[in-house]
C-alpha cells in the first residue's frame, strides 16, 4: 500500500528517497503518525530551509521554523527518505529510513543546483535520484523552471507520466547545471 496522504509537489524538494515499506501486520492502515526534526549547519546552527519527506509515490514539502524545526503531520506508518535543503546556498541533507514517530536532525552539506524546465508536453513526474536513493519526486510543469538541490556526486534524472527520458549527471559541490526536457 502507498500513502495516500503525500501531495504531490510541484517543486524540487532536497536529496535521497527509498521505497516506502509494507505497513507492519499490527499496525492498522489507519494509523498515522508524525515526523519532526531540525534542520541544521554543520556547526549545529538552526537553518531556514526546506525539509521533505519522499517515497516513490511522491513527496511532501514545508519550510522549517525560524529554529530550524519542522513537523509532518498525519503521515503514514512507513520508512521514507527525509531532505533538507537550502536553495540559495546550495546545501542538502537527507536521511534515509526515517519513520513514523521519530526526531530528525539534517546536518546541512555543499550540494549541487540542477536548473530543470519541461517543453512541449504539459507536466510530468520527475524522479531524482543519488545513487540507489531517491532524493526527489515531483510533477514538472511545462514552461516553470524549478530549481532542486542534489547531492554532489552521481545523479539521475528519470523523466515519466507524460514524457519518458532518462539522464545522467555527474555534479561536483557547488556546482549549478541547466537540464531541459523537450517533448517536441
Amino acid at each position: 500500500m502507498r500513502p495516500g496522504i503525500l501531495a504531490l509537489c510541484a517543486l524540487a524538494l532536497a536529496a535521497c528517497a527509498s521505497t516506502p515499506t509494507d505497513v507492519p501486520e499490527d499496525v492498522p492502515t489507519s494509523v498515522t503518525g508524525q515526523i519532526a526534526g531540525r534542520l541544521i549547519d554543520a556547526q549545529g546552527l538552526p537553518l531556514y530551509g526546506r525539509v521533505a519527506i519522499v517515497s516513490s509515490a511522491g513527496s511532501h514539502s514545508q519550510g522549517t521554523q525560524a529554529d530550524g524545526s519542522f513537523v509532518f503531520e498525519d503521515v503514514m506508518p512507513y520508512s521514507y527518505t527525509l531532505t533538507g535543503y537550502t536553495l540559495d546556498t546550495s546545501q542538502i541533507a537527507c536521511a534515509n529510513g526515517v519513520l513514523v514517530n521519530s526526531a530528525t536532525e539534517l546536518v546541512l552539506q555543499s550540494g549541487a543546483t540542477l536548473w530543470v524546465e519541461l517543453n512541449g508536453v504539459p507536466k510530468a513526474r520527475l524522479a531524482v535520484s543519488h545513487g540507489d536513493t531517491r532524493v526527489h519526486n515531483f510533477t514538472l510543469r511545462e514552461g516553470r523552471r524549478v530549481g532542486v538541490v542534489v547531492p554532489a556526486g552521481d545523479v539521475r534524472l528519470r523523466l515519466y507520466r507524460g514524457l519518458d527520458d532518462e539522464r545522467s549527471l555527474t555534479l561536483a559541490a557547488g556546482e549549478s547545471q541547466d537540464v531541459r526536457f523537450d517533448g517536441r
